[in-house]
């Protein structure tokens, strides 16, 4: 028997803050595609549920047609039931607001709650502070049968891994970090977290999916989707790279390497040590990732070294800025963001703030 185990989906949720209204309304509709997407997995491939282990919505923000399309996809999956706990962000069920709920859409509550499919069962339950103490101790898991346990919360301070262990669990389906991640959780079972669908920042960069559950072969696969849309966040070392051209291919190298498609979404970010005279001209840089990409961002987080001899005897308005600023006692910080704003000046360019 086979069972999807997804999180985290967080439809309508705030995205990338420097998407144009467009292209944001266009990734909020490519979230709800992306659980449209593992519906129709699930129905071509003969999946019995999907478990959401937290999260479908975000808080407040999502819109009752949100609710109504996603109601609409799950009664369309009419042989496929859907098992969906409340997470952190969706602590208020928007379902609640419909007037007809497809008859395969079920619920977790504060207490564990077990549905039975043959010889597999499903619990989930929905930590808070009320129940956390007793959770652990009123988990019925039977010996010999596959036991699926669905939580939300981080198993470094919420989730209690310890006292889940010897409980009989096969599979312990977990929602909130958004990375995937699979590890044992004792001789019996394993933990894992499937991370979110589609990303919503470039620090949710990587790989993204669901996990596939083969029950009759103790089988946990991770499926991603090549074909989507990717946010990829790179970081391009410049030390000892001087000229536009110099760091425009370390760019493209890196994009290369990490397979960036016209579609993606990128952001570039610049590491390691140069000279005052390196050419890092992030404007020009952001053009150029713009017209090859969905949407493009540059951050430069390279350090500038000034060795204050070179500088020492030099009888220009430029060195005599670099000593002034060398002996000011300003921090390396403040000295590195005024040293580049100085020597854009002196060299008649646009100021970058």
């Amino acid at each position: 028997m086979k069972f999807i185990h997804c999180a985290d989906l967080h439809l309508d949720s705030r995205l990338e803050t420097n998407l144009d209204s467009n292209k944001a309304k266009m990734r909020r509709k490519e979230l709800v595609a992306a659980f449209e997407n593992v519906v129709s997995f699930a129905v071509q491939n003969d999946v019995r549920a999907v478990i959401v282990a937290g999260d479908l919505f975000d808080h407040t923000k999502v819109t009752e047609k949100t609710v109504q399309t996603v109601a609409d996809i799950i009664e369309q999956a009419k042989n496929v039931d859907f098992l969906v706990l409340s997470g952190n962000h969706d602590n208020v069920n928007p379902f609640e607001k419909l007037k007809d709920l497809p008859s395969n859409l079920r619920f977790f509550s504060d207490k564990w709650v077990e549905y039975r499919y043959d010889n597999v069962s499903v619990f989930g339950v929905e930590q808070n502070k009320n129940n956390a103490n007793v959770i652990y101790s009123s988990l019925e898991a039977q010996e010999d049968r596959f036991n699926i346990a669905v939580m939300h919360g981080d198993v470094n301070s919420e989730i209690k891994l310890s006292l889940l262990k010897d409980k009989n669990i096969d599979y312990l389906a977990l929602g909130h970090i958004h990375y995937n991640s699979l590890q044992a959780l004792d001789a019996r079972g394993v933990y894992a977290y499937c991370g979110c669908l589609e990303s919503r920042g470039f620090d949710e960069s990587g790989e993204k999916g669901f996990y596939l559950i083969d029950t009759d072969k103790k089988e946990y696969r991770f499926v991603t989707d090549p074909d989507k849309r990717k946010m990829l966040r790179l970081e391009v070392d410049i030390s000892g790279l001087v000229t536009y051209s110099e760091i425009r291919s370390a760019v493209e190298n890196a994009l290369k390497n990490n397979n960036a498609r016209r579609c993606d979404m990128v952001k570039m970010v610049l590491t390691g040590d140069c000279t005052p005279d390196t050419n890092k001209d992030t404007a020009q840089f952001l053009t150029y990732l713009k017209n090859c990409f969905y949407f493009a961002k540059i951050e430069d987080k390279s350090k500038t070294k000034i060795n204050v001899e070179d500088y020492k005897n030099d009888v220009s308005l430029k060195g005599e800025f670099v000593r002034q600023l060398i002996s000011s006692d300003l921090s390396d910080e403040e000295k590195e963001k005024i040293f580049k704003c100085g020597i854009s000046a002196i060299a008649g360019e646009e100021i970058e703030l």
